[in-house]
């Protein structure tokens, strides 16, 4: 069961500026204590210009809204991971976004844009989430959306943070 997503905001920097806190552990670890959890694994290839950046997230069951926490005592480990590449000279930049949750039939995917706006940047993103779950499918889905509008927020202001250092 697939649900369209998606959201836009600006950040007060430039598009190098913000894939290269994209990049950083500390935008991983912020995102990570946003959901609750842990980061287990955080890595970066590829050049500074273009990484891809994958991190896994460990989420306690406790941690899980309600009506997933009865279902899935364990916690759940998350493992999102951007590929970056600019698309439109220095002017504009996108990152194919997939993350995989482990052990349960879950999955988003979306594209991550970059577009310059005078001195900040327009950061926005589409996406799907799909659910292969029978009878929960739709309600995961229908909780999904709010929660990655969460994080969306979440992590540009993790990247605006870490610009400011």
């Amino acid at each position: 069961i697939p649900m369209a997503l998606s959201s836009s905001t600006n950040i007060n920097a430039s598009i190098p500026e913000v894939i290269e806190a994209t990049a950083a552990r500390e935008v991983a670890e912020s995102l990570a204590a946003r959901a609750q959890g842990e980061l287990v694994d955080h890595s970066v290839s590829g050049d500074a210009a273009s990484p891809t950046v994958t991190m896994t997230v460990s989420i306690s069951g406790e941690r899980l809204p309600s009506f997933l926490s009865s279902i899935i005592k364990n916690g759940l480990k998350v493992t999102i991971t951007e590929d970056w590449k600019y698309t439109s000279g220095a002017d504009q930049a996108e990152a194919e976004l997939s993350a995989q949750v482990g052990g349960v039939p879950v999955s988003f995917s979306g594209t991550e844009t970059l577009k310059a706006q005078g001195d900040a940047t327009e950061m926005s993103f589409t996406g799907d989430v799909k659910s292969g779950i029978p009878l929960l499918g739709s309600k995961i889905a229908k909780h999904a959306e709010p929660m990655v509008e969460r994080i969306l927020s979440a992590r540009a202001e993790a990247i605006s943070a870490q610009i400011a250092k």
